[in-house]
């Protein structure tokens, strides 16, 4: 599979990035969250608990002459899903996820749709997903979750080992050229650096953060994964905010209180009182605010404009869209790069060669390469 590929739209509501898949026959459209921090494709699939909230219709296998449940000696019945004897011997698994989000179904296939090059369509039978049928998440929008990850039962391994996404403003759900690529047809283009894949995560080497000129005074080794698992960098598309280890947080923090200074007054959000916010509008009162840029392995970066860096909380609210990485949830000290920090990139990651390359680029050239036949 070289050329396959998938719309990506912004939310409605809430930061984050939806895939437009086509399931069954006959095709049914759903909206999944993209993320980069986990491996399975699932679905809300009827009969279904939880998923009364729902706003986009919810796929039915009994109305697909091609989906079928996988048995329980399946090759991808495994424990990382924590697989199980179901009725009828058929893979049961089962899902948890770090804001509480769940989803537990049958293990099966099904044939999904997909865009190509030529602007064309091409059907790929019996892809392995999850059929959900007691699920818990609380994106209204969502008709389940793309994982990216890399373990066998991801959509990535069975199409090859290759992806690459390119991802505009999460203010614009219109924005025509988000674009979602799987297989060899992938756009490599910027700078790569390496990837470590541990545990469903993607590990990323982070050397150093600079505000404008400013490299920031940050020792480099508490950006490293610990022997126990804690600690290290992850890129995570399914997560809205990034976080940063305290000794990479509070430097930042300090740099940004710098550069606005004494201009605009300080907010404070109930139940969030440790982020850092600022009574004003982003793009009135931080016209003039530096790009701050991740420096990671082998020279590649990843650059943050001011809508990038913030996010406009309320009317007259805006917040640092980074916040303290958790000291207390396992793995404890993880730094995150989250989806509004990955805005106006084109990312590409080659599971096989464990590189992941960037690029800060607009997206509608992306996806005017793209559909070149």
């Amino acid at each position: 599979m070289d050329d396959l590929g998938a719309k990506v739209v912004a939310a409605d509501k809430g930061n984050i990035f939806f895939v437009n898949l086509y399931i069954g026959e006959p095709a049914v459209s759903q909206f999944v969250i993209m993320d980069t921090a986990s491996s399975l494709l699932w679905l809300h699939c009827l009969p279904c608990k939880g998923c009364e909230d729902k706003v986009n219709p919810i796929y039915d296998p009994a109305k697909s002459y091609t989906y079928a449940n996988l048995p329980c000696d399946s090759a991808y019945c495994v424990p990382s899903i924590h697989g199980t004897y179901g009725p009828n011997r058929t893979c049961i698994y089962s899902l948890g996820y770090c804001d509480d989000a769940s989803s537990t179904g049958c293990l099966a296939s099904e044939t999904f749709n997909f865009m190509t090059f030529d602007d064309d369509t091409q059907d790929v039978p019996d892809l392995v997903f999850g059929c959900g049928n007691h699920n818990s998440d609380k994106v209204e929008q969502s008709n389940g979750v793309l994982g990216l990850g890399a373990d066998i039962y991801s959509l990535v391994s069975q199409l090859g080992s290759v992806f690459s996404y390119c991802i505009g403003s999460t203010k614009d759900p219109f924005y025509a050229h988000n674009k979602l690529i799987l297989g060899e047809g992938a756009n490599i283009e910027g700078y790569t650096t390496p990837l470590d894949i541990y545990r469903g995560f993607y590990y990323l080497t982070l050397e150093g953060i600079s505000v404008g000129r400013n490299c920031l005074n940050i020792d480099r080794k508490i950006f490293s994964r610990s022997l126990a698992g804690d600690g290290g960098v992850v890129i995570d598309s399914g997560t809205t905010l990034s976080s940063l280890v305290r000794g990479a947080y509070e430097p930042l923090k300090a740099e940004v209180e710098h550069y606005i200074g004494k201009s605009l007054s300080r907010a404070f959000i109930y139940r969030d009182v440790e982020r850092l916010c600022y009574t004003g509008i982003i793009s009135r009162d931080l016209v003039e605010f530096p790009t701050v840029t991740m420096h990671f392995a082998s020279e590649a970066n990843l650059e943050w404009d001011k809508d990038d860096l913030f996010h406009q909380r309320e009317q007259n609210i805006f917040c640092m869209a980074i916040k303290l990485a958790n000291e207390t949830a396992k793995p404890r000290n993880l730094s995150i790069i989250g989806a509004l920090a990955q805005q106006h990139h084109n990312i590409a990651c080659d599971i096989s060669e464990r590189e992941l390359t960037i690029k800060r680029t607009d997206c509608q050239v992306v996806s005017d390469m793209a559909i070149k036949p």
